[in-house]
This record gives C-alpha cells, sequence and structure tokens, in this order.
C-alpha cells in the first residue's frame, strides 16, 4: 500500500500541470490590493546593521574555487548574505520601483527566507537572528549558549532556509508551491557561490523530518505570523572551512531561548485561501528512507573578472536578441559543462538547440548520469537518433527540426523561449524516487532543479549572455514530444539562453541607497 504522503505529493503534481486551455488553478488576475510585501521583518528586535557588502577584487571567476579562507566577521557574514541573498540593484519604470536580488525568484516574488546562527562574533553574543534583506542587518531572535559552539571548528556557523508560500501563491495559485522549491534551490546555490569567494563551505544538514527545521526558526509559534504567511521549513545548513560536518540539531534547540523575540510584520492585509497548497506543504515534511542529499556541479567559466561582480550583475532578462546569433560553440560547452556532475543524479537536460555555430538545431539530451542511458532510451521515442556530440558530456543529438516554434507553444507562448541560443527543460527520474524516499524527495528534486537554473544563470553572465527561468510550461506536450508516456519521468523546470535585449526605458539604482539616505 503506498504511503498516503506520496499519494498526495503525486496528486498535487498532476493535478497543478498546465495544459493547452487549461492552466493550473489561479485567480487568473492580478489582486495588487494584497500583492505581498517582498521583504519580511521582525519588528521589536535587536538589530544588528551589517556593514555594506564589499566586493573582493582579487577573486575572480578563475580564481573561485581557490578562493583563500576569510574569518568570521561581520564583515565577511555581510559578504556571504549579500552577495547571495541580498539585493543587487533597484529598477524603475515611472513611478514603479522595484528591487532586484542576486538569488533568482519566478515573479521575483522571492518565497524564501534565510536565517542564521552564529557563535560570538565582534563583540556580539551568540544569537539566531533572521536576515533582514532590506536594511542588510541581522534581528536578532534568540540567543544561543556559547557552549554550543566548543565542538565545532573556528569559522563555522550554521543557515537555515525558509519559505512564504503565500508569496508565490499570491500570483500562481496551485502551481507556487513548485516555485517555492525552485526558488529555494536557487537561494540554495547562490549561497554555495557566495561561501567559495570566502573560501568556506556549505553542506546540507540531512533531516529526515522538517519539523525539526520549523522549531529551529521558530515556525511552529503560530502566534508568530498570520496563517497564510507563516513560514515553513525546508534546509539547514553548515557554512564552514572545513567540509562534512557533524552538527547535533536537538543540542542547538536546547542552546535557544523560546519563544523567540520579534514580530514578524504582515505582508498582505487580506488572502485567498488554496485548499490544495497547504496539503502538499504538510505531505512533504518526511522521507521514508534517508540519503544525503546535496548537489555538486561543474566548472563555471573561468575569466579575471571579480566573482561578485557576477553575482550582482546576474538578471533574469525579459526577452532575447536573436539578430545577435548564433551563440559561438565554445560558449555553449561552457555552459554545459558548468552544470556537468560527477555524482549519481536524477535531472537530465533536453535541449531544443536553435542557433548554435557548428551544431545542427534540433532536440538533444545532457545525460547527467550514465548510469540512467538505457532507462531513458526505453522510456522516450524509439525513432530518437541518439548521435553522439559530447561524449564528455553526456551530450546526444536526438532529432534535427527547427525547435523555435515548439519551444515557443513549450513555453506558455513566451517567445524568450523561441528567441535565444537555445532553451532546455530539466527531465527527471521522478516517481520512483518518490516511491523510494518519500514526498520529501519532491521537494529535492526541484531544489535541484533551481540549483542548474543559478548556475546557468552565473554561467551566462560570467560569458556576456543572458538567461531566464521558465516555470510556465505545457507539462505532458513536452512529455509528448520526447516520448514520455508516464510519471516515471517529468520536467519540472525549464530555461533558456541567449543575448538579453536591455530595456532602456528603466531606471537603475545602488542596490542600498535607500539605506545611505
Amino acid at each position: 500500500m503506498m504511503d498516503q504522503n506520496i499519494n498526495q505529493t503525486l496528486f498535487y503534481h498532476q493535478t497543478t500541470k498546465h495544459a493547452p486551455g487549461r492552466y493550473a488553478k489561479s485567480l487568473g488576475y492580478m489582486d495588487w490590493s494584497t500583492q505581498p510585501n517582498p521583504f519580511r521583518l521582525y519588528e521589536s528586535t535587536q538589530k544588528t546593521v551589517l556593514p555594506l557588502p564589499q566586493v573582493l577584487e582579487q577573486v575572480t571567476m578563475a580564481t573561485l574555487g581557490n578562493a583563500p579562507i576569510q574569518p568570521l566577521t561581520l564583515a565577511t557574514i555581510s559578504r556571504f548574505l549579500g552577495f547571495a541573498l541580498g539585493l543587487a540593484a533597484w529598477k524603475g519604470y515611472g513611478s514603479d520601483v522595484w528591487a532586484v536580488r542576486c538569488n533568482a525568484s519566478s515573479g521575483n516574488l522571492h518565497p524564501t527566507e534565510g536565517y542564521v546562527f552564529l557563535p560570538p562574533i565582534d563583540d556580539h553574543e551568540a544569537m539566531l537572528a533572521h536576515y533582514d534583506v532590506y536594511g542588510h542587518a541581522l534581528e536578532m531572535l534568540s540567543p544561543i549558549e556559547r557552549s554550543f559552539w566548543d565542538g565545532l571548528p573556528e569559522g563555522t556557523f550554521l543557515v537555515g532556509l525558509g519559505s512564504i508560500l503565500w508569496r508565490e501563491a499570491w500570483k500562481y495559485g496551485e502551481r507556487s508551491f513548485r516555485y517555492t522549491q525552485l526558488d529555494l534551490g536557487h537561494a540554495f546555490w547562490a549561497m554555495k557561490l557566495s561561501a567559495q569567494v570566502l573560501g568556506w563551505h556549505v553542506s546540507v544538514i540531512e533531516i529526515p523530518d522538517d519539523a525539526l527545521i520549523d522549531r529551529l526558526l521558530g515556525f511552529d509559534q503560530p502566534s508568530r505570523a498570520h496563517k497564510y504567511e507563516q513560514p515553513f521549513g525546508n534546509l539547514m545548513l553548515t557554512v564552514s572551512p572545513q567540509k562534512s560536518l557533524s552538527v547535533d540539531l536537538e543540542l542547538l534547540l536546547n542552546a535557544l531561548t523560546s519563544p523567540y523575540a520579534g514580530t514578524p510584520n504582515r505582508l498582505s492585509p487580506s488572502h485567498h485561501p488554496w485548499e490544495l497548497l497547504p496539503r502538499i506543504t504538510h505531505a512533504t515534511r518526511t522521507l521514508l528512507k534517508q540519503h544525503a542529499w546535496d548537489v555538486t556541479l561543474g566548472i563555471l567559466p573561468a575569466t579575471g573578472r571579480s566573482a561578485h561582480e557576477i553575482l550582482l550583475a546576474r538578471r533574469s532578462v525579459q526577452g532575447m536578441d536573436p539578430t545577435r546569433l548564433p551563440l559561438d560553440y565554445a560558449s555553449f560547452l561552457a555552459l554545459l559543462t558548468s552544470v556537468h556532475t560527477s555524482q549519481a543524479t536524477s535531472v537530465h537536460l533536453v535541449l531544443f538547440v536553435h542557433a548554435v555555430a557548428g551544431l545542427k538545431a534540433g532536440t538533444y539530451i545532457m545525460i547527467r548520469d550514465a548510469n540512467a542511458l538505457d532507462a531513458l532510451k526505453n522510456a522516450m521515442h524509439d525513432t530518437f537518433a541518439w548521435t553522439p556530440i559530447e561524449s564528455h558530456l553526456g551530450l546526444f543529438l536526438l532529432a534535427e527540426a527547427d525547435t523555435r516554434a515548439i519551444a515557443h507553444a513549450f513555453s506558455c507562448g513566451q517567445t524568450i523561449a523561441s528567441q535565444g541560443a537555445f532553451s532546455l527543460g530539466m527531465l527527471v527520474r521522478f516517481q520512483d524516487e518518490i516511491q523510494t524516499h518519500g514526498a520529501k524527495r519532491y521537494k529535492e528534486l526541484f531544489w535541484e532543479c533551481g540549483a542548474l537554473g543559478q548556475q546557468l544563470y552565473v554561467a551566462a553572465t560570467t560569458l556576456g549572455l543572458s538567461g531566464t527561468g521558465i516555470g510556465c510550461f505545457l507539462d505532458d506536450v513536452v512529455h509528448a514530444h520526447v516520448g514520455v508516456r508516464d510519471t516515471l519521468w517529468q520536467f519540472l523546470y525549464h530555461f533558456t539562453v541567449g543575448f538579453g535585449l536591455e530595456d532602456t526605458r528603466l531606471g537603475t539604482h545602488g542596490a542600498y541607497e535607500h539605506r545611505d539616505n
């Protein structure tokens, strides 16, 4: 008999698919009167205003993997958080102004919130704090007993990531849980890259039940937020000069003072309830079979530009310039190399190549785990050629064709998918993974896809290109195109790369000019 949470998860996934003429349930219009505040603040807390994050010019994209270890100070915490979750710039058109952040987010809605567990630093006591993105400050929720840090290496701290589902549900309705998990993956990988600049390592703490994360971050204290705005826990991470640390989270929990300080600000005056969302949130909290989840990706393009400058320059573009095509083959390979992996993975890339020099237009696949080759051949059209192109990357040509029209159709009619050099879909070993490991594995699959998306953004930016993640696609139409007939394999995320069009109507302002003023 299948686990009830797995049943609920598979039901949610099927119910929230987009199809021609029938999208997943949402309001169908933008209720601007309830648009969520993009910034969570904890009122009545002790605030530590961080110094503004300064660029480390000496760490370039070429030296990113070998950066010297920086000491743990408020200045380095500022850099870590600022270049991972912080503001990159402000954009404006007329009287409308909005923030752009270093971590990508669907609809620029940013459901992910960051929390840090810090040892004593620069005369500040050990504390659990929420990262206030707008003010670039730490909001202290609880002190931490100093003794907790005695067994950990110097320079080690912890990060908790939670999600406010309402921020996405406001716009995307029932499909929003998917986007929330993709965004979590983007934020996770942004932290990985930000830590590398400082010579630090980010590692996942394996937790079979997310209830412990809720307790650590105070999400189990219901009076601390409106019920539709209450975050839920997703990930706990260690950040340290050392890799693979063992941390006793129950000991950490006992070192905190409950109830926590501060009152979360109200994000919207009213809310539209979606019955399906609390059900999928609850269903995906636990693993049936524990396993070590993490992501290892390939090498980013090596340039002499500051790594921090690249992280700040990442953008989601709204349009591509087809007149600058084709993309040169070396850049194409560099992009694929950046998302290559040497570890076992469930995520593979189906590419719709429009205009890459030296490649025929058509449908390709990048097998990111060679052990999956036979299973994918059996799952997809038996008419595919499977012609090897770059064996070391697992790249095969499946079928020659002009893919621009189908990419446009797959991506809910978004022209950005057809006017770049290529677009891709992330095809995931799906049902067996969830049935083997439990419903929480559903979230982990999205996290890896989001991490891949963040890496592609940074790789494209390094090469002078642009990218955009695409969460709106016609699920089973794409499945039919490659021959997938069941839920053993599913597409979870799409992405497009090309030469971005700059909207000259928009004004740009510095990330923290408002704080200076």
